[in-house]
């Protein structure tokens, strides 16, 4: 099947001598992109200027994003980034590791690298990644707050490329999970009572029901830590990859020693203070092999 490729100049966000910068192609979805770019335009338009992240575009992925280039320049790379749109995150990298781009417009999961493509240091360390759980009418999980054991009698439901999703769901002791083949899907299973649950990333406002009237609730007091670390990809095969990847690499580790990282991570509440002392389901154990990098 044909695709789509769209093309996003990001330097028409702030005016600059497009002569002494360096192009660097990024892979991403077309939501996320426009994501990061509302967050930029609604912080002055310099990415470069901006010192405190909080924003109600800053998502995830847009958060990385603006990371991303400026660790660059801190790096030594004074980068316009070029956007190539694919229709998921999964042909994203298969046309990253071909070198028709050269870095993920997202931070991804420790286990989905290869040989193939360049490793950051970790962008999100292991145990600050935190879900909560959704349901939509669930009474068991509204009435009282659950523990393990009373999960694992309801049915969980995760999408189909949420490969560390569904590790974590056998992790805690399912057998047989529900799989959404899209993420539209997996809120209409959910509201058609196929299954009882699914683990989502907490809003900005935990008081807010989950974003796009879907009419999901959260349950509150009770979350699930990933103890897995997220990095930024870079590809081996693209012929500036290793500049890019020294160039970020250095960004990353000054980004981490002044506290921007940690600091962008928790005015956005991707690191989110409003569940720090909710009740952790999973894993049993402390998780205390944060990196130190």
């Amino acid at each position: 099947m044909r695709f789509f490729l769209a093309i996003f100049f990001t330097a028409m966000l702030w005016p600059s001598s497009l002569q002494a910068r360096e192009t660097v192609y990024v892979a991403g979805l077309a939501s996320n992109i426009e994501q990061y770019e509302k967050m930029v335009a609604e912080k002055g338009g310099n990415p470069f200027e901006i010192k405190t992240y909080n924003s109600p575009y800053a998502s995830r992925p847009a958060l990385a994003l603006l990371i991303m280039q400026q660790a660059l320049k801190l790096g030594g790379m004074d980068a316009q980034m070029i956007f190539a749109t694919y229709p998921n995150y999964s042909r994203c990298i298969t046309e990253l590791k071909k070198g028709k781009a050269t870095i993920l417009a997202s931070d991804i999961w420790e286990e989905q690298f290869d040989e193939t493509v360049y490793k950051t240091i970790p962008f999100i360390r292991k145990g600050e990644f935190v879900k909560g759980i959704y349901t939509y009418c669930s009474p068991k999980l509204l009435k009282s707050r659950p523990t393990l054991n009373s999960l694992l009698k309801l049915r969980p439901i995760t999408g189909l490329s949420w490969t560390i999703d569904q590790h974590v769901f056998h992790q805690m002791g399912y057998k047989n999970i529900e799989i959404a083949p899209t993420y539209p899907l997996l809120f209409k299973m959910l509201t058609r009572k196929r299954a009882d649950y699914t683990l989502l990333e907490f809003p900005q406002d935990i008081s807010h029901q989950f974003i796009d009237n879907n009419n999901l609730r959260l349950v509150e007091g009770v979350k699930v830590v990933f103890p897995y670390s997220r990095h930024f990809m870079v590809s081996k095969k693209h012929p500036e990859g290793a500049k890019v990847f020294k160039a970020l690499q250095k960004g990353l580790k000054i980004m981490r020693k002044n506290g921007d990282i940690d600091r962008a991570l928790h005015q956005t509440r991707i690191i989110n203070e409003q569940v720090k002392n909710w009740k952790i389901l999973w894993p049993k154990q402390d998780i205390k092999d944060i990196s130190a990098q």
